[in-house]
């Protein structure tokens, strides 16, 4: 039993090597010695693992491109849109001259001081919770808090995306001077 176990395991290992575009190791006179599996594989004429078809895709040219994630709804709970109508984010430039918090409604576009950038929320989530269909909010208190935001220099979007009171470091705003982290959401 132990060496059918042993076995399988090599085969679905020699699989995805072989999916991944890895060669038979070489024999000792330089060659490649074929042994049953590769032989096997080859009569069957096994295609590619499904998965790589996620990880990569090719446009209509034949060129490969990333596959890009499905993007999910964002369903704010009504509790959530009466309770809470701004929020405030610090912008902070990286060499530590300058801080300050900004209170911004959620929907509008608002300018953060004279630094060029300006931010509209677009969704604020007190208890911020994802699932395989959407993301929503699992009710009001603060307990996983985040904001999707537009973040815009001189008029031209440069990020879009959602920030982490909690975890500011996760798909943290990414930007050369400055830095934005959500410091919370205001009635």
């Amino acid at each position: 039993m132990k060496n059918i176990s042993f076995i399988g395991i090599s085969f679905l290992c020699f699989m995805i090597a072989m999916a991944t575009g890895c060669k038979a190791p070489a024999s000792s006179d330089g060659g490649h010695q074929p042994t049953k599996a590769t032989e096997k594989a080859k009569s069957a004429k096994i295609a590619k693992a499904p998965m790589m078809k996620a990880i990569k895709r090719t446009d209509k040219k034949g060129k490969d491109e990333k596959a890009k994630p499905k993007s999910l709804p964002v369903e704010v709970p009504d509790e959530v849109k009466t309770a809470f109508k701004e929020v405030t984010l610090r912008l902070a430039k990286k060499d530590g001259s300058f801080q300050k918090d900004f209170t911004v409604k959620i929907g509008e576009k608002t300018p953060l001081g004279d630094s060029g950038i300006s931010v509209e929320v677009l969704a604020y989530l007190p208890a911020f919770y994802m699932d395989q269909k959407r993301i929503t909010s699992v009710g009001t208190k603060a307990t996983n808090p985040a904001c999707k935001a537009g973040v815009f220099e001189n008029g031209a979007e440069i990020h879009t995306g959602w920030l982490f009171q909690k975890m500011p470091e996760v798909h943290a705003f990414e930007h050369a001077q400055y830095s934005l982290i959500l410091v919370g959401g205001e009635s």
